[in-house]
C-alpha cells in the first residue's frame, strides 16, 4: 500500500494474479511498479497510462505486443490511467 498524510493512493497485490497495481496519483504509481519490476521482466499496462509506459521504456522495457480489451454486454466506466499493473486476463 502507499499512503501520504494517512490517505491510501495505491495498493499493489503481488500475490494475486499478474500483481495488480491501482493508484490515483503518478508517484504512487511508479513507487509500487518499482517494487513490481523487481520481481518480474513481464508486465501487462493498459495502453491509456502513459506514466506507467514512459516510465517502463526508460527503464529497458520494450512492448512486445499488443492485447485487445473485449466485452460483453454492457459498457461499465473504467479509468485505465489508474492501472499500473493488471491483475490478469481474467479480472483486468
Amino acid at each position: 500500500m502507499y499512503q501520504n498524510n494517512n490517505q491510501v493512493l495505491g495498493f499493489y497485490l503481488p500475490g494475486f494474479g499478474d500483481g495488480g497495481i491501482s493508484a490515483i496519483t503518478e508517484e504512487a504509481g511508479i513507487e509500487l511498479l518499482k517494487m513490481r519490476i523487481v520481481e518480474t521482466n513481464k508486465i501487462f499496462i493498459p495502453e491509456e497510462n502513459k506514466v506507467a509506459y514512459d516510465y517502463l521504456i526508460s527503464n529497458g522495457y520494450i512492448e512486445e505486443k499488443v492485447i485487445h480489451r473485449m466485452i460483453i454486454g454492457e459498457v461499465f466506466e473504467r479509468k485505465p490511467q489508474y492501472c499500473y499493473s493488471r491483475i490478469g486476463g481474467f479480472a483486468g
